[in-house]
């Protein structure tokens, strides 16, 4: 592990201090996010994230007891991940991603229940979905209400359904 710490804790280099740039970065989220009409109001998981973020950088500490840890590090994986699904997202709405993308940005950083879901789950859904499309192979969301995969990817001849 020592040999390939950030392979391992990609966090591990970043500082209380540079917590503000991971800030900055969640403007480029939310622009995008906007264009696809979600919520990106001062109650959303990501502007909650960007508060913290600010914090953390303002008094140069991540915090002082668990509950301010904890909520540091949501705040990172939040603002780190939405980030990145920003990122992957087309010009063109796509309504089914959009509505569950609407349900994992509600609420409070911590994990928070939806009906069939924690927006945590489905932050994390479409975080695997973005590692799927930075390794170009073109993830879809089947449009259906049943059960389904979250993703089909089709190579040549090739489907598979993750």
């Amino acid at each position: 592990m020592a040999k390939y710490p950030l392979a391992v804790i990609p966090f591990s280099g970043l500082s209380p201090a540079a917590c503000e740039a991971l800030a900055a970065a969640i403007d480029d989220a939310v622009e995008a996010l906007r264009k696809w009409q979600l919520p990106t109001g001062p109650n959303t998981r990501l502007l909650n994230a960007k508060r913290r973020l600010l914090k953390v950088s303002a008094q140069g500490s991540y915090g002082a007891t668990p509950p301010e840890l904890y909520e540091t590090a949501k705040a990172i994986l939040v603002a780190n991940d939405f980030y990145g699904i920003s990122r992957t997202m087309q010009d063109e709405r796509a309504a089914p991603i959009a509505k569950e993308l609407k349900l994992a940005l509600r609420g409070p950083l911590s994990e928070s229940a939806t009906k069939n879901n924690t927006a945590f789950d489905i932050q994390s859904q479409f975080w695997f979905g973005t590692v799927l499309a930075y390794s170009g192979l073109h993830p879809a969301v089947p449009d259906t209400k049943k059960t389904k995969p979250d993703f089909v990817i089709t190579v040549d001849t090739l489907v598979s359904c993750f």
